[in-house]
């Protein structure tokens, strides 16, 4: 005979065996593996939410049922990760015809602008990059600025210092030491919004865009799901943007229209 002092009993270990089923659960939702770099204001594991990309590939992935795994490296090593299949994808990188041959491209994440950073004493006047063949310059280690830079890197024209991050370049022009680097618009605004004033003003940002396109989460080709991954996250990118949220979340990296160069 069921006794009334027995019910609470009962009542916990119904309650168990419902908590290890919803583990269960969750332990078996399916799950992507991304490699990425701390690239502020984009993505990185310092700001809220990871930073607007990061947040909108989150999201975009979660509408899908899918949760995302991310792994953090320098950026060079981030894309060789992808490249040997150690992780199915890696993100916010722009299209080259190496990449293509390698991996599937998402949708458009952003659209972006890669601007070349002066210091203002350099006096730098140029029309093409090829005037700038005796200037100094840096960039990221495995950057792709533009066909014509990369061109001009490889034979000579261009004398490029090839550094961690855009933070080091950015000291080095300030200093001195360095006439102009590449960064992207976003990018370059957020470090200088971060300087005193009066270093602000010792650099400027170009007028002439070096590149526009957009940035892209990539999926290794020789993945027999990539095609999944990508058609997964491009549906989700899709939702976002007819819902409007992907504008909100895009909005933080909108230059402001005064914004002075």
């Amino acid at each position: 005979m069921w006794r009334a002092d027995a019910a609470p009993w009962h009542c916990v270990w119904l309650a168990l065996l419902l908590l290890l089923g919803s583990g269960t659960l969750f332990a078996d939702q399916p799950r992507i593996t991304l490699s990425a770099g701390d690239w502020p204001p984009f993505i990185d594991r310092q700001l809220p939410a990871g930073g607007p990309l990061r947040q909108i590939i989150d999201e975009a992935f979660a509408s899908q049922g899918l949760q995302v795994d991310w792994h953090f490296y320098p950026w060079a090593r981030a894309l060789h990760q992808a490249r040997q299949g150690r992780v199915q994808g890696s993100v916010l990188w722009s299209r080259t015809s190496d990449r293509e041959r390698d991996f599937l491209f998402s949708d458009v994440l952003m659209h972006n602008r890669v601007l070349l950073v002066e210091r203002r004493q350099a006096n730098l006047h140029w029309q093409t990059l090829a005037d700038l063949q005796h200037a100094r310059l840096a960039g990221v280690v495995a950057y792709d600025y533009s066909h014509a830079f990369q061109r001009l890197e490889r034979q000579g024209q261009l004398q490029v210092l090839r550094l961690p991050d855009e933070t080091q370049g950015l000291r080095m022009l300030i200093a001195g030491r360095l006439d102009a680097m590449p960064m992207e618009e976003a990018v370059a605004r957020h470090l200088l919004g971060k300087l005193p004033r009066e270093q602000q003003t010792t650099v400027r940002l170009a007028p002439r865009p070096l590149r526009e396109d957009g940035l892209f989460v990539l999926f290794n080709r020789q993945d027999p799901q990539a095609q999944h991954w990508r058609d997964s996250l491009n549906r989700g990118l899709q939702q976002l943007g007819e819902s409007g949220r992907l504008a909100v979340l895009l909005s933080p990296l909108q230059a402001p229209a005064d914004a002075s160069r």
